[in-house]
């Protein structure tokens, strides 16, 4: 139930918001952290290289929320 909303928060932002908007990408984030909770390490890998490299597009590589990200997909990689 909470990957399937979560998709839905991402896809409702990605609408509206565009894809690179803070919201949208937090919820990209958020579906990373769901889809690797599940254990789908290959999914949630896809899915926090997508929001990193949007993230740095969108806000550059000195922004806190980069950071948060590239932390992130660290973590996953190392798992």
């Amino acid at each position: 139930l909470a990957e399937k909303s979560q998709r839905r928060v991402y896809e409702h932002s990605t609408e509206i918001n565009g894809p690179r908007h803070p919201m949208t990408l937090m919820s990209l984030g958020n579906l990373a952290n769901i889809s690797s909770e599940l254990g789908r390490r290959d999914e949630a890998q896809e899915l926090f290289q997508r929001c990193l490299t949007l993230r740095k597009e969108a806000l550059g590589e000195r922004h806190p929320d980069y950071h948060l990200a590239l932390h992130n997909f660290a973590c996953e990689l190392a798992e």
